[in-house]
């Protein structure tokens, strides 16, 4: 039996709702240990916000999830952490808000592209994003569609906490000690996976909020990245690494069955 501990994060907002009965979204987090590899994950729902700024180190950050979580005693082990919230920017968004000199004006095939639909806006979308769209799905921009709060909480988790890019793992976050691995993914991508799907009805879910539901799709997905990675498509080596990536099953489109 692995002793890895898989964990989901469903990132509300700064000021999402406290309350872990309203039916408003807020923070979720689905915990999985060894012992409950057949059993119900442990989940709770709140604000995570004033844990999480308590949080400088990812020990620290993963006793917060836990007590967060009723966890008293958690077990010493390898972590997998996937979020669901952008955990980085475009590159040329982020190339816009830095400089201090006025933009070179676009090509003309670059304006042909710019023309179409929006999620050619590369001030909008992030290549992990355009491929998406490729596979029949809208994801959502960071930039232009409110997820600013959600975002840049989940980027302060990681940099609060002195996460690294991960050089040996495109498209993921490490700690220095190895015992904290952190991937970005999207549970209305991980719905349409039938392996994902298999997964999350193994474990025993009834009465859980959707915010739950979504956190548990996210815990299930790192127990799959762990033990069989060949199911997820890996970023391009020239996509911008600071981008981050959605990790999405091979077998996740959006016609194989309703997104929810």
């Amino acid at each position: 039996m692995s002793d890895t501990i898989y964990i989901g994060w469903d990132v509300g907002a700064w000021h999402c709702d406290s309350s872990k009965t309203t039916a408003k979204s807020n923070d979720a987090f689905a915990v999985i240990l060894p012992r409950d590899m057949s059993g119900t994950p442990s989940t709770s729902r709140g604000n995570f916000s004033i844990n999480l700024l308590q949080c400088g180190d990812s020990k620290k950050l993963i006793d917060a999830i836990f007590y967060f979580c009723g966890i008293k005693e958690p077990p010493l082990s390898k972590v997998i952490l996937a979020i669901d919230a952008p955990l980085g920017f475009p590159k040329i968004f982020r190339e816009l808000l830095l400089q201090y000199e006025p933009c070179k004006p676009f090509g003309s095939a670059e304006l042909k592209t710019m023309k179409g639909q929006s999620r050619h806006n590369t001030f909008l979308y992030r290549e992990t994003e355009r491929q998406l769209f490729e596979r029949g799905f809208e994801p959502k921009s960071a930039v232009g569609d409110r997820l600013g709060s959600h975002a840049t909480k989940a980027m302060y988790a990681l940099h609060a906490c002195k996460l690294q890019l991960n050089k040996k793992l495109k498209g993921s976050w490490k700690d220095n000690e190895g015992h904290l691995t952190v991937i970005e993914v999207y549970p209305t991508v991980l719905r349409t996976s039938d392996e994902v799907s298999k997964k999350v009805d193994s474990y025993i879910s009834a009465g859980l909020s959707r915010d739950e539901e979504d956190a548990l799709y996210c815990a299930c997905a790192a127990e799959l990245f762990d033990k069989s990675p060949d199911l997820f498509k890996p970023p391009p080596n020239d996509v911008d690494d600071a981008e981050g990536w959605i990790w999405a099953p091979d077998d996740a489109r959006q016609s194989n069955k309703s997104s929810g």
